[in-house]
């Protein structure tokens, strides 16, 4: 083979092999890239591994233990509880654990929630208290509920039968002139404790009051007359 041929192939070899090299170079650098971020291989951060990391999880709890020492205060919750009503602070109690259970050092054990309710009750008069005589088994939460409705006003929230509509509020009914019928009112909200409670009536008729009670048929004797089951 001729000496032009030769050199002239060397020449037009050199560049191939350079091209293959630089490929090699490259799929190799491309295979330590990928095995240095391969996901059973790389390094998660960690507030071990870095420092900044620690610092942005101790501003954090820092902030967490400043919001808690401000929500989870006796005081905060004493106020907190003169704003809500007995069933929403059944809900605030079912929130978080620090709010609603119960707590070794408390007197009673009480639950920061109850401790506020019992702290409210306190605050009620002394006429206030003496109708409401709390039970053995009363939580303080449900006695909360019968201090608001001791303090709200008398309503005749249901009304049985066709001749009875309210008057000029809940507390007033009437009777629609010209119309002989039976009809009840019911102040279905409250539960009398202890204390009077009494009402005004203006006009004739069969008048009568009478408190809650479970009636049987058999409770009238043999000569009783129901002609419906359903009004026992």
């Amino acid at each position: 083979m001729p000496p032009e041929t030769d050199a002239k192939r060397t020449s037009t070899s050199q560049p191939a092999r350079t091209a293959g090299l630089h490929g090699q170079l490259q799929s190799s650098a491309l295979s330590r890239h990928v095995w240095h971020e391969s996901p059973a291989t790389k390094h998660p951060i960690t507030s071990s591994t870095c420092p900044m990391a620690r610092t942005r999880n101790a501003v954090k709890r820092q902030k967490v233990a400043i919001v808690e020492s401000a929500l989870f205060n006796p005081d905060v919750v004493f106020l907190l509880a003169a704003l809500l009503d007995a069933r929403d602070l059944c809900q605030v109690s079912l929130t978080c654990k620090t709010l609603g259970g119960k707590r070794a050092n408390a007197v009673d054990g009480l639950s920061l929630v109850e401790e506020a309710v019992r702290r409210r009750f306190e605050c009620a008069s002394e006429w206030e208290r003496s109708c409401l005589r709390k039970y053995p088994d009363e939580g303080w939460v449900e006695l909360h509920h019968h201090l608001l409705m001791l303090r709200s006003k008398l309503m005749f929230d249901q009304l049985v039968g066709d001749y009875i509509r309210h008057g000029e509020e809940g507390s007033i009914i009437r009777t629609i002139p010209g119309r002989n019928g039976r009809s009840s009112a019911l102040c279905s909200n409250h539960v009398m404790r202890s204390g009077k409670h009494f009402a005004v009536f203006t006009g004739n008729g069969s008048i009568g009051v009478v408190r809650p009670v479970q009636i049987r048929r058999c409770d009238f004797g043999e000569k009783a007359n129901c002609t419906d089951s359903a009004h026992q």
